[in-house]
Formats: structure tokens, C-alpha cells, sequence
């Protein structure tokens, strides 16, 4: 168990490829008129902003590492059998599960953030931080050239901030849709799968063609058209995402058994897997479908903030500046 516990807290949600492709198809799917025409001239910002928690944030200080690294997952085990009714609190679900043994040990938990994770928390924080723009991003528009490149002038200053944070959230959402990252078996260890999470995430993902992408982009929009995913129509992010989480949980039994075996593994051996382009179009529907989602809820999501913040006029933003290296967000949930 301990070696499956230090694999995960390297692992990427989808790799890099993946989370790019999530928050650049995003930029297609939404549907606010206003944000779209501000949102398709930045894919390539925002799928770089949906890779930092996976790329500059983990080659922070250890002590910063340890307190993001659980926000990028959540083993739903944990709440024995009842994740839809949990506190929204965190300290209040913490205090109503700590109490309980690990599924992963059997044993009191020693570090229960650390151990279980806190992912649907998280994307409510990055929410929350973009809705709390809406006074600032009200403020007057640049009225000429030298205001529009000033990077603190309040107009810029609050659309630049919200498409950090829209950014940001959108790895998250991402992770969600990622099926492993919902299980106390994080590598697939205990049902002789070990290695299943970065060759699903990873390898799987590097192979998937130019032309995945436009898939992706079709299914989600196709998800969001029929409004039939209960990932899709909640009033929260909080509820949206504990039932695409709830989705991905539901499909770990179909991504083992996608990833076809030579040799099962055991404690002390790896497993063999067959070649992969006996299980590469397996790998393919899955993922597509997968990322997918991640797609379809990361828009709706920029959507309803965008309407919470009252459909602020984005037009006159055209600030160069760019979110090279964003600060790291102190989860603030505790």
C-alpha cells in the first residue's frame, strides 16, 4: 500500500496532453457570447494554465507540495457508501469520517487530507475566487493604448485574475473525470493492474490522434445540448463535480478491464501487459469519453460564472499579459 500511495502523489490527472486538451476544447464548447469571443483567442492560455498545478506547483518546497497534493483527488470509498450526502463543509465532513478505519489500511487514518484527498473542495475555492471579481470586473474599460498594456489597471487586472482562475479550476475538473483518482487503489495495485494509472493517463493519452481532440469537442457539446448528464444540471460546482466523480468511480471496473494482461500482478511482481495495439481502441473510447466530460462541465462552469458576475463586456481586454508562473492557492477549506 505504501508504494502505491507514493506512485500516486507523483501521478498526473491526465498527463500533459490531456489536461491541454481539456481547457482548449473548453474554449469551444462555451456558450456565453461574451466570454466565447474573449475565450477563443486564448486556448493555448488556458491550456497552459490547466497544466501548472501538475507542472510549476509540484516543483514548489515540499511543505507547499503537501498541502496541494491531496486536492487532486478524492477516494470516494471513504464515505461509506453515502458520497451524496456529506457535509459541504470540509471540517464538518472531516470530523463525521476521520473517525472511521482507512479503506486503504484498515486502520485509523494517520493524515486524513493526505489520504483521502479533498478535490471537489478545491474547484468550489477557484469558483468562488472568480465570482468574487464581479464588483472589480465592472470597472471602467482602458480608454487608450497606454491603459490597455497597463497590467494594474483594475479592468485588466480582474479579467486576467478570472482567467487564471477559470484556468486553474479547469485541471481539476479534469481530474475528476480521471477514474483512478477517485479510488483508495490509486495504481490499480490491489486488483493486479500496478502501473495502470500513468499508462492510462499518460501513455494511453500520447497515442490518442489529432483528430480525438474534435471528437472530444463534438461529445461535449453534444452533452451539454441534451443537458442529460447528471454531471451537468446541479445548481452547484460542488454538486456538478461530486457527480462526475461519482461517474469515474463507477467506471474503474471497465478501465481494468480495458488494460488486457499477459501475467495478473502480485505484491512482489509487476504485471505484463499485452501489446497495446491489441487494447489501444478500448483505451480510446474510454478516455475520449472521459475528457469529454471534463470538457462539458469545465464550460458550463466558465458559463455560470460568467453569469454570476452579471455578463461583465470582456471586448476591450487586450492585455498581452500572460500567467507564466501563477502563485500557488493556499486551499482555504480546512
Amino acid at each position: 500500500m505504501i508504494w502505491t500511495l507514493i506512485f500516486f502523489q507523483g501521478a498526473w490527472g491526465w498527463g500533459g496532453k490531456g489536461h491541454d486538451w481539456i481547457c482548449q476544447a473548453a474554449t469551444y464548447v462555451v456558450q456565453e457570447e461574451g466570454l466565447r469571443n474573449l475565450l477563443k483567442f486564448k486556448p493555448q492560455v488556458m491550456g497552459h494554465l490547466c497544466n501548472v498545478p501538475d507542472i510549476y506547483w509540484k516543483d514548489l518546497p515540499e511543505e507547499v507540495k503537501k498541502i496541494g497534493r491531496p486536492s487532486h483527488y478524492l477516494d470516494i470509498e471513504v464515505f461509506q457508501g453515502k458520497p451524496r450526502d456529506i457535509p459541504r463543509s470540509y471540517s464538518e465532513m472531516k470530523s463525521k469520517f476521520e473517525n472511521f478505519p482507512s479503506p486503504a489500511s484498515g486502520v485509523a487514518f494517520k493524515d486524513f487530507h493526505s489520504e483521502t484527498g479533498s478535490l471537489w473542495w478545491r474547484l468550489q475555492q477557484f469558483v468562488d475566487r472568480a465570482v468574487a471579481l464581479k464588483t472589480k470586473i465592472h470597472s471602467p474599460a482602458p480608454s487608450g493604448p497606454k491603459e490597455t498594456q497597463d497590467y494594474n489597471y483594475p479592468y485588466n487586472q480582474a479579467i486576467f485574475a478570472m482567467m487564471v482562475n477559470m484556468g486553474l479550476m479547469g485541471h481539476f475538473i479534469g481530474d475528476a473525470s480521471m477514474p483512478l483518482h477517485h479510488s483508495f487503489d490509486h495504481d490499480a495495485q490491489r486488483a493486479g493492474h500496478a502501473g495502470l494509472h500513468s499508462y492510462y493517463e499518460d501513455f494511453t493519452i500520447s497515442e490518442l490522434p489529432a483528430s480525438a481532440f474534435l471528437e472530444i469537442i463534438k461529445l461535449a457539446k453534444k452533452m451539454r445540448a441534451q443537458k442529460k448528464e447528471a454531471f451537468l444540471v446541479k445548481d452547484t460546482a460542488f454538486d456538478n463535480i461530486r457527480e462526475l466523480s461519482l461517474k469515474s468511480f463507477s467506471e474503474i471496473s471497465q478501465l481494468i478491464a480495458a488494460d488486457q494482461l499477459k501475467t495478473k500482478g502480485t505484491e512482489t511482481q509487476k504485471p505484463v501487459r499485452m501489446p497495446f495495439e491489441k487494447t489501444k481502441k478500448k483505451f480510446a473510447a474510454l478516455s475520449v469519453q472521459e475528457l469529454s466530460r471534463s470538457v462539458a462541465l469545465l464550460s458550463l462552469t466558465w458559463d455560470q460564472i460568467y453569469q454570476k458576475l452579471d455578463r461583465p463586456d470582456l471586448s476591450a481586454y487586450k492585455s498581452f499579459q500572460y500567467p507564466f508562473q501563477p502563485e500557488f492557492v493556499d486551499p482555504d477549506y480546512f
